[in-house]
């Protein structure tokens, strides 16, 4: 039970017995399966989830609590169960953003919370560096001239200028754009490209000096491994989950145009 609504029960709890009102509701226990205090709707209030409430209520008080008490805790939780439902059959969640989004944050929760206290065993972080050591080796660095042929095949400068230094592919991006740069790392070293058709200009590449960062060592890069191998199982439990949903569940779309 989430710490506010155990806060919650607790001070209603205490505002009751404060001020004597009684909330007593005697509810026939014929018909209710093993285990459930209470019924409403369709949804059963398990006697575990009544227990936990009596137990934050008493936690908040020197003394123990008295049997009145016990069932005030128990209206209270049929209560809150009532105006659930209520605000169900309403449509707020359907027309609450603010509630939409919290109920899609704690289903994604729920989905992965087990999975972020499972063990990660050696050999499965071991493998799946092995398989995504790229995402962990740091970026390359390359020194690249570049020219413009004009209409006679003449050589031009090529605009904006790029610095003579080694920059990374990010930096070397701003210069050349992401065609050009894919380009440039596929040239071998010191060879000119051949003319590269890019804006509606032809561009010749050289790869002057390249910088290629070796593999760290797993120990150098555990902990972002370990984030990385999470977050991908994460992502995928939280797929499985959808595509689950959509065989539960009938989905007729039409193709956004």
């Amino acid at each position: 039970m989430p710490m506010p609504r155990l806060l919650l029960l607790a001070g209603l709890l205490a505002g009751m017995v404060g001020s004597g009102i009684s909330v007593v509701r005697q509810v026939p226990a014929a018909g209710l399966p093993s285990g459930a205090m209470a019924q409403v709707g369709e949804r059963l209030i398990l006697r575990d989830e009544w227990l936990k409430g009596v137990a934050a209520a008493a936690s908040e008080r020197r003394t123990p609590l008295t049997t009145a008490q016990q069932t005030q805790i128990l209206d209270r939780l049929i209560d809150e169960e009532l105006l659930v439902q209520h605000g169900l059959s309403l449509g707020l969640v359907e027309h609450d953003q603010r509630l939409r989004g919290q109920l899609i944050a704690e289903v994604l929760f729920s989905t992965t919370a087990s999975l972020s206290d499972d063990a990660i065993a050696e050999t499965e972080l071991e493998s799946f560096y092995r398989a995504n050591v790229g995402l962990f080796v740091p970026p390359a660095q390359l020194r690249v001239q570049a020219w413009i042929l004009g209409s006679a095949g003449e050589r031009k400068a090529f605009l904006p200028p790029l610095p003579n230094s080694l920059l990374p592919l990010h930096k070397l991006q701003q210069y050349l754009g992401p065609e050009l740069v894919k380009a440039a790392m596929l040239l071998p070293l010191g060879q000119e490209s051949r003319p590269i058709a890019n804006q509606g200009q032809q561009v010749v590449l050289l790869v002057s000096e390249q910088q290629l960062a070796p593999a760290p060592a797993l120990e150098a890069v555990r902990e972002p491994v370990l984030r990385e191998l999470r977050r991908q199982r994460d992502e995928r439990a939280v797929r499985e989950l959808l595509d689950d949903l959509r065989q539960q569940y009938r989905v007729t779309r039409v193709d956004a145009q």
